[in-house]
């Protein structure tokens, strides 16, 4: 197994206003070439990097200090999004021409969903969400605990399933808790979809409608669903967050104009990007619905840019994806909190 060790740690503190001033202090890894999407409550982050012999951009996790590649050496184009405490990672990978679900254990388990299957989440009791195309569009699946093949995988009913004209099947899903709530997409016909909610494998949709000013037909997207079932997304003016069927904006940073939420801990607290045309997307966090552009209360180098926020966990950590202008790579941020925030 290959491992490299990780460099660079500062420290890093901020002042935020919502509802009072708050002063948080952090520790800042970064944790080398790459691009992460998950971080579990030990710490642990999954992702692509070139921590392989081969140096290929390729799936990869980060503890401890060190980083390993995910999956044998034989599997094509590999990609980990998604890990739970347990250390279980999923994702995709390609092969013979077609790309399928992966959990990554041992030499990793093909969960099928060819030609074009995904996992994208995995929940602590080792349920997997993710797609498959069964036939030639993509199904929102779930795999149970324990089921490592699409032939034990139960295919999500769609919203309007029934209605051919408006839409064609189950889209995506996304993410799922720890009480088996599914989010993810349901796909128009036309094109776009609408944010979509699953209380267990076999109920049905639930349409989490649009922000208030949003028409109709506009598109909307879950993305992220904590256990006290409050769910992340976007719509047509940008960030959203439900909770029950009421939907919240998710005001970007100032000087931005829209906003896309990644990830959301138990606590309610949310990361993600702000971005403005023309302008590099900036990692945001939000307490309710007040954003911090993380660029703004960071000690980092100034060549830098923290881009996107991909995942929080329970403590409070926060991956980040950035890029480094001086030498055009784009490199991975753990921020740790360090201390309590202050009164």
């Amino acid at each position: 197994m290959h491992a490299k060790n990780i460099g660079f740690l500062s420290s890093i503190s901020f002042l935020a206003w919502w509802g009072c001033a708050v002063a948080q202090t952090y520790t800042v890894v970064d944790l080398g070439l790459g691009q992460a999407w998950s971080i579990n409550d030990e710490g642990q982050v999954v992702g692509n990097g070139y921590c392989n012999p081969h140096n290929e951009f390729a799936a990869q996790i980060w503890s401890g200090g060190t980083c390993s590649p995910l999956g044998p050496a034989n599997l094509g184009y590999p990609a980990a999004l998604a890990i739970n405490n347990a250390g279980l990672v999923v994702g995709s990978a390609f092969s013979s021409g077609t790309t399928d679900a992966i959990l990554f254990v041992g030499a990793s388990l093909d969960l099928g969903g060819a030609p074009h299957g995904v996992a994208r989440d995995i929940n602590e009791s080792g349920v997997v969400v993710g797609d498959s195309v069964p036939v030639n569009y993509a199904v929102a699946t779930l795999w149970p605990a324990g089921c490592v093949s699409i032939s034990c995988a139960t295919l999500l009913s769609a919203l309007g399933q029934s209605e051919p004209p408006n839409f064609y099947a189950p889209g995506s899903a996304n993410a799922v808790n720890a009480r088996g709530q599914v989010v993810g997409v349901s796909n128009f016909a036309s094109g776009g979809g609408a944010a979509t909610l699953w209380n267990s494998a076999t109920a049905a949709p639930t349409d989490l409608g649009s922000l208030t000013g949003c028409p109709n037909t506009a598109s909307s997207t879950a993305l992220g669903i904590n256990n006290q079932g409050v769910i992340i997304g976007y719509s047509c003016l940008g960030g959203t967050v439900w909770k029950g069927l009421k939907a919240t904006r998710l005001p970007p940073v100032t000087g931005t104009a829209s906003s896309t939420p990644y990830g959301i801990n138990n606590a309610g607290v949310i990361v993600g990007s702000s971005a403005a045309p023309g302008q590099a997307s900036v990692a945001t966090l939000w307490r309710g619905t007040v954003a911090v552009d993380l660029n703004a209360v960071s000690v980092h180098d100034p060549n830098v840019t923290l881009q996107w926020a991909t995942a929080i966990n329970s403590r409070g950590q926060i991956v980040v994806n950035s890029y480094d202008s001086a030498t055009n790579t784009e490199h991975v941020y753990m921020l740790t909190p360090s201390g309590k925030p202050g009164p």
